[in-house]
């Protein structure tokens, strides 16, 4: 029977790969991750890769696996040829989702669309070398349903109609809240529709949480998680505490704390550009690499705590920043994000204060000029 239960439909996330060619899709590709994004769930794709990397296809195929949901954006191109096979990534990674039968839905551009993208942008959009490799793959794709594009906008609505029919559906898993899971997984199991319990997929959401902690779209949907359990103040108040002894904490207006990876070639970063920017403006600068061999974790807590703005570098996606990174949010600090790339800042993020620099001379005075100027808007 259908069980009258513990609804997840509106709290599931989909993690969704996103294939397409890069050059002639940049624009379109980025919408499809806003899409997703917006609609709550977790985008993943051909960023994650180094091109000529040897093993690229099995870690394509690794997240094709993970992934509850296959999209492909078809363009004008066939896309970079992997040496093997003869054929384009995407054909590889479309004919890979299908064979594993993925959930998955193809927006494919129209004609017309296509010849205004050739003559706005030139032939960059036009596939030149691999023409007749490009149509076989296009009337396979067409041979099954698919939508036409025509714009951005319309990529984004096919993403929204599509992921909130899909999220509905018992077969595909998805992610879930962490403390919702868990309730979920202790609940008493009851039968639903397929003859799968909720307090199974329940489970099976848990364990994909913690498969694979240092992939970036698993750090992005671990702190989604986590900005859940937290944002329902009912909750917190009458069944979590913090781990941490310390409590009532005195914020300290003058205390600037960095998040930085513990790692020897972040130190003249901290040392001769952040905490000199810092002082300039009157400010008391402290890195967890000052405090982490004497009490630990509980003076991070409290540093955080105390601190009034708190400078989180994201590069290299080190997953203790992320952790600390998470409860500086959690508890409300004024939070500036820095990378070496935005690459390294997941997307749900970008949206916050955010400075990319570089470590070159040149770039390090660029940096110090905007660290100054954020820095003195938050004081």
């Amino acid at each position: 029977m259908i069980s009258r239960g513990y609804s997840m439909a509106q709290k599931k996330k989909l993690q969704v790969f996103v294939s397409s060619t890069y050059i002639d899709l940049k624009e379109e590709r980025q919408a499809a991750v806003e899409a997703i994004l917006t609609a709550g769930h977790i985008p993943a794709g051909m960023e994650l890769f180094t091109a000529g990397d040897q093993s690229q296809m099995d870690v394509i195929k690794r997240w094709i696996n993970e992934s509850d949901v296959f999209l492909l954006i078809l363009g004008g191109r066939y896309g970079s040829i992997e040496p093997k096979s003869q054929k384009s990534y995407i054909h590889l990674e479309y004919e890979y989702a299908i064979e594993q039968n993925k959930p998955y839905f193809a927006v494919v551009i129209s004609d017309a669309h296509l010849d205004e993208k050739v003559k706005a942008q030139g032939s960059q959009v036009l596939e030149t070398e691999h023409g007749q490799k490009l149509r076989e793959f296009k009337n396979i794709v067409l041979s099954r349903m698919v939508k036409f594009w025509s714009s951005p906008l319309e990529i984004k609505l096919a993403i929204y109609q599509t992921l909130a029919d899909l999220r509905d559906r018992n077969d595909v898993v998805g992610w879930v809240p962490g403390n919702e899971a868990l309730i979920m997984a202790a609940a008493t199991p009851v039968a639903s529709e397929g003859g799968t319990s909720i307090s199974a997929r329940a489970a099976s959401g848990v364990r994909r949480l913690q498969h694979d902690a240092e992939s970036p779209h698993v750090a992005d949907a671990v702190i989604e998680a986590g900005n859940e359990i937290i944002s329902n103040k009912a909750i917190l108040d009458e069944n979590l505490e913090p781990i941490w002894r310390g409590r009532d904490f005195k914020l300290d207006e003058r205390q600037c704390f960095v998040l930085m990876p513990f790692q020897e070639s972040f130190h003249p970063i901290y040392a001769d550009h952040i905490r000199q920017v810092a002082e300039r403006l009157g400010l008391i600068c402290a890195r967890p690499d000052d405090i982490y061999n004497s009490a630990g974790f509980e003076d991070i807590w409290e540093l955080i705590c105390k601190s009034k703005i708190i400078i989180s570098d994201l590069t290299g996606r080190d997953p203790t920043v992320f952790y600390e990174t998470g409860i500086a949010h959690t508890v409300g600090k004024k939070v500036m994000l820095i990378a070496q790339s935005i690459e390294d800042i997941p997307y749900n993020f970008r949206r916050h204060r955010c400075i990319i620099y570089a470590y070159t001379p040149r770039g390090m005075k660029a940096f110090e000029q905007a660290l100054e100027r954020t820095l003195h808007a938050l004081i």
